[in-house]
């Protein structure tokens, strides 16, 4: 059911053709955004964004229906980033067009659900499936939780109040294209983050059991430590996932706990110089990942659809003083096998 409604194109005669009309200079600091860390976003999105979704049990609920989820974790990998690179780069083109079709798939789950016999949905505990809360705490993963996430990684654009409170105005156009209404969405990047906190304490409390949302990050971290060039990079993805998530609900989704290096990545991560290398590491690894998911699950772009332009641009540092953990790598061996005996 899932694919069908997935790979079927809808009309929508209720809503208007015309793209909503946004501040060009907003939407120009938003695609440059992208075109700027694109990888870090991608790998915020995975380690940040979804595991943050998994974290809200009810939600996670209506997430656990759609079988592909657990089966196939990398297409909903490869769908989110697709959703994110299309509204991040032309939001009244290819954004407004893909949030539409995905309001269309959300009322015809909430009504396949309410009406289900099989599965039959508690309303009266679980509440309507895709509520306005629901939709609310899923937009808020994909631009404050995204910029927070790239922040931690020490993403300075992601500090900068205009370049925040743009990315903010750009998701909420996309949000009354999701069917969200108006008087619900944030202002600015202070009020979303203010809502994400409110969602996060209503809809993600560690000590209920939420095993829908354990084994749909369960299979993510499987499908993408399959991704790892080395087997011994492995841990990597649960600690980055660390990184991001609190504590206790990164214990709640079942994400491993690895003594020494889950710290040792805080660390590198959060302090000075480290976390420049770091950084450094997390962008090389934010293309590699991309790259052999789209080599491996989308080798004809259906999917995801990158401009090589833009990876190639990834792979240029962001500014002088910042070399990429790879170049940096490279200069250093040529250095040992150049160097006398």
């Amino acid at each position: 059911m899932w694919n069908e409604l997935r790979d079927r194109k809808f009309s929508l005669p209720g809503l208007p053709r015309t793209s909503p009309k946004l501040d060009p200079a907003r939407v120009a600091v938003v695609k440059k955004l992208f075109d700027q860390h694109g990888a870090e976003i991608f790998l915020v999105l995975a380690c940040y964004s979804l595991p943050s979704a998994y974290g809200a049990a009810k939600g996670a609920r209506v997430l656990g229906r759609s079988r592909y989820l657990l089966d196939d974790p990398i297409r909903r990998l490869c769908e989110t980033a697709a959703f994110v690179m299309k509204v991040m780069r032309g939001p009244q083109g290819d954004g407004v067009e893909s949030a539409r079709h995905v309001r269309m798939i959300h009322a015809t789950l909430r009504e396949l659900m309410r009406k289900s016999r099989s599965e039959p949905w508690d309303t009266k505990t679980l509440g309507v499936p895709l509520n306005q809360e629901d939709l609310l705490g899923t937009l808020m993963t994909f631009s404050w939780v995204v910029l927070d996430g790239l922040h931690k990684l020490g993403v300075a654009d992601a500090a900068d109040p205009a370049t925040r409170d743009a990315v903010i105005y750009v998701w909420g156009a996309i949000g009354l294209e999701l069917g969200i209404l108006p008087e619900l969405l944030p202002a600015d990047f202070r009020e979303a983050e203010q809502l994400t906190r409110t969602i996060q304490a209503r809809q993600i409390v560690p000590r209920v059991p939420n095993p829908v949302g354990r084994k749909l990050t369960q299979a993510l971290l499987k499908q993408m430590e399959k991704q790892l060039p080395l087997r011994w990079f492995d841990p990597f993805v649960s600690c980055v996932m660390r990184f991001f998530l609190p504590p206790d609900v990164a214990d709640g989704l079942g994400v491993p706990r690895r003594l020494g290096i889950d710290e040792l990545t805080g660390l590198g991560l959060g302090f000075g110089v480290t976390q420049r290398l770091f950084a450094g590491i997390m962008r090389d690894w934010g293309i590699a990942l991309v790259e052999q998911v789209m080599r491996e699950n989308d080798p004809c772009g259906r999917l995801v659809r990158v401009p090589q332009a833009l990876v190639a641009n990834w792979w240029q540092p962001v500014r002088a003083t910042r070399r990429t953990y790879r170049t940096e790598i490279q200069r250093r061996r040529k250095s040992c096998t150049s160097r006398p005996r």
